[in-house]
């Protein structure tokens, strides 16, 4: 899919991985990262992204983004602990990004991800568990959370066109504090 990314999807079970792994998981499984590069290779040359092994070593890092997805289920976020219930999700998604599990999802992975939803005989919309309409939300569940992506999109004659995305919010905190002010200073 090249929707806000150029993205490549497959099922987690097809790399070994129940899809609610975190970045320890991914991160320091040499075997899993080495194949996706090589995925990644094979889709940039089949392409013609790629002019030599050069310019591949520049692209491959950040391109495309390479999406693995699940069906919902609950799971504990690795990174902030919250749990995520299955019943507040669509799919399971993680993206790997400069040879990296991202902590959360980022913004144009997640278009990319609700585009494929809706799109029949892809693999994110063969995984979602909803009836698609013009105008979707597509609920992501991520390693920090939830994010919801309000995708309108319509097919014209052979091809897909997406008429409007709209991100809900990422779920990542960015602060959290507490002010401890003295007893003698409130009325």
């Amino acid at each position: 899919i090249d929707s806000g990314v150029l993205a490549c999807f497959t099922n987690s079970s097809d790399l070994g991985l129940t899809g609610d792994e975190g970045p320890k998981e991914i991160d320091s499984n040499l075997h899993l990262v080495n194949r996706i590069k090589e995925i990644k290779k094979n889709i940039l040359s089949s392409l013609s992204i790629t002019k030599d092994e050069e310019d591949f070593s520049r692209k491959i890092a950040n391109l495309p983004k390479f999406i693995f997805v699940a069906k919902p289920m609950d799971y504990r976020s690795p990174i902030n602990g919250k749990l995520i219930k299955a019943s507040e999700v669509d799919l399971l998604a993680r993206v790997v990004t400069s040879d990296r599990l991202h902590k959360a999802f980022p913004i144009t992975s997640g278009i990319a991800t609700a585009t494929a939803a809706c799109i029949p005989g892809t693999i994110p919309n063969e995984i979602i568990n909803k009836s698609l309409e013009k105008e979707n939300v597509i609920r992501i569940g991520h390693p920090s959370g939830i994010m919801e992506v309000i995708i309108t999109i319509e097919k014209y004659n052979d091809s897909w066109t997406i008429e409007k995305a709209i991100i809900g919010r990422t779920a990542r905190i960015i602060l959290d504090g507490f002010v401890y002010v003295p007893i003698s200073k409130v009325e």
